[in-house]
């Protein structure tokens, strides 16, 4: 396994996890 595959993994993750976070924020925001 190549570092770099290791990273993008790790980089895509996080990308999900801000992602479900933001969409939480926004539709608790939304049911305001």
């Amino acid at each position: 396994m190549h570092l770099v595959q290791i990273v993008d993994k790790v980089m895509d993750q996080q990308c999900i996890l801000i992602t479900l976070s933001c969409c939480q924020e926004f539709g608790n925001k939304t049911h305001m």
